[in-house]
């Protein structure tokens, strides 16, 4: 299995990216920045509760320990082909996020980014590299970023990597 990525709020030393792949890697939400490419859906692998030795963390946060995580694991797919490997993962008991991740085949971008929401989300953390969970060993680029809601005196955090896959390739030049 390949190492884990190295997380940088900064471009990785990496090939040089073109325009329409910055702004893709940087677009708030991926929904709305791939469906005018091609036919858009969404792939559900895994949508449930899964074992966890350690939430996700970003450099900004403090590790936070669980037994268990709520798990949303998807592909975004255009005309498809699978284009982006997504996971979102939160702890169980972090009602307010396990409610958003319960969505199906519906994109959790369109939920995330529909303007009623009240939460923050981190700075986009980037990676260039041989992802451990993705079985190609071609280098490929991720972002990583967290979403922070208050309740009651409880912050909920979700944790969100998506990985670019080759494919997408034949869409963003």
């Amino acid at each position: 299995m390949a190492a884990a990525l190295n997380w940088s709020e900064y471009w990785p030393d990496a090939p040089v990216l073109t325009l329409p792949w910055r702004q893709l890697l940087q677009a708030p939400s991926l929904t709305a920045a791939l469906r005018p490419l091609a036919d858009f859906s969404i792939e559900v692998r895994h949508q449930g509760e899964a074992e966890c030795s350690m939430l996700m963390t970003l450099p900004e946060s403090a590790p936070q320990s669980c037994d268990r995580a709520y798990v949303r694991e998807v592909y975004l797919c255009l005309a498809g082909t699978p284009v982006v490997w997504a996971k979102s993962l939160c702890a169980v008991d972090a009602a307010f996020w396990v409610s958003y991740l319960q969505c199906g085949t519906q994109p959790l971008g369109a939920r995330l980014f529909d303007g009623t929401n009240s939460f923050t989300r981190s700075t986009f953390y980037y990676a260039h590299g041989v992802h451990p969970e993705c079985p190609d060993e071609q280098p490929l680029w991720a972002r990583r970023s967290m979403f922070r809601q208050q309740s009651q005196q409880q912050t909920q955090t979700l944790d969100l990597v998506e990985v670019f896959l080759p494919a997408l390739h034949h869409y963003v030049a």
